[in-house]
């Protein structure tokens, strides 16, 4: 589906795998991904890979340490993703780049704004997870359970997606059929679509051909205080949220766009999770880019 990655080596010895999508001579585009997910989750947005080339953009699409083709990295922090980014666009020669978090990949987009605003032209986090204090997780699904267990008992958590992932060799459509069951109407109808379920099945196993240890550290990751002031952060941002999110409440992306100074937030009615970074991440493209 996708070519070999790159495979950019960190200082301490660990390599980040990456792939590029769209136009090599393009406008630099960093998308990070949500979880369980992986590089691969640019073809949920873009399954014909036609988008980016069309928009004039150059997706670089890393996988997160511990997380399809990239090294394990123990103990590490959200803001240590930042360290990761800049090695990365220095590495591939990229001096300023957008910035897109999907999900999960939300807290992570929003580090490497903070600490690289010199760098980061624009960016949107699309369904991103916020912080999760009690007053922000209202209207979320079984999600919050497992993050707030990763971070207090992660034996449990890292067992349950180590079933999850032998799922996904033994009976896939099985695994589908219990994702859909969480989801509102409009994201059960994107995943009834083929090539739509092909493309998050095949990120979901990517998410985890290195083992589920790394799943776990980032649920456990998102249930713990951020480790660096939403406030400080500078670059222009655009938040998209979905009404009808169960993964990801709206209240979430107004309580992110309120700390984040002179952000937009786009609320799109009849928007489940997923059917916001699928069905308008050409919209929010042309936005973020325009």
């Amino acid at each position: 589906m996708a070519a070999d990655p790159m495979r950019i080596l960190m200082p301490d010895g660990r390599t980040l795998g990456v792939s590029e999508y769209g136009d090599p001579s393009g406008r630099p585009v960093l998308y990070c991904h949500g979880s369980p997910g992986s590089r691969l989750d640019w073809f949920l947005a873009d399954p014909d890979n036609t988008l980016a080339a069309r928009l004039g953009l150059r997706v670089l699409a890393p996988d997160r340490p511990g997380i399809g083709d990239s090294s394990f990295q123990p103990g590490r922090r959200i803001k240590d993703w930042a360290n990761d980014v800049r090695v990365l666009v220095d590495a591939l020669g990229v001096s300023r780049f957008f910035l897109v978090g999907l999900s999960m990949g939300g807290p992570y987009a929003l580090a490497v704004a903070h600490a690289m605003p010199e760098r980061v032209i624009r960016q949107a986090i699309v369904s991103g997870v916020g912080p999760l204090i009690p007053s922000l997780t209202r209207g979320m699904g079984p999600g919050k359970h497992v993050f707030r267990l990763a971070r207090w008992l992660p034996g449990p958590v890292n067992w349950l997606y180590a079933q999850m992932q032998r799922g996904l060799i033994d009976d896939p459509d099985k695994v589908i059929q219990q994702v859909v069951t969480t989801l509102p109407e409009p994201d059960q109808q994107l995943l009834e679509e083929p090539r739509i379920e092909d493309a998050f099945l095949k990120t979901f196993a990517h998410s985890l051909i290195q083992g589920p240890r790394a799943l776990t550290l980032e649920s456990g990751l998102a249930a713990r205080k951020w480790d660096f002031p939403l406030c400080e952060i500078t670059v222009p941002s655009d938040f998209w949220y979905g009404t009808q999110d169960r993964n990801v409440p709206l209240v979430m992306g107004k309580y992110l766009a309120g700390q984040v100074p002179g952000a937009t937030l786009h609320v799109l009615e009849g928007h489940g999770h997923f059917t916001v970074g699928v069905r308008q991440m050409e919209p929010i493209l042309r936005q973020l880019t325009q």
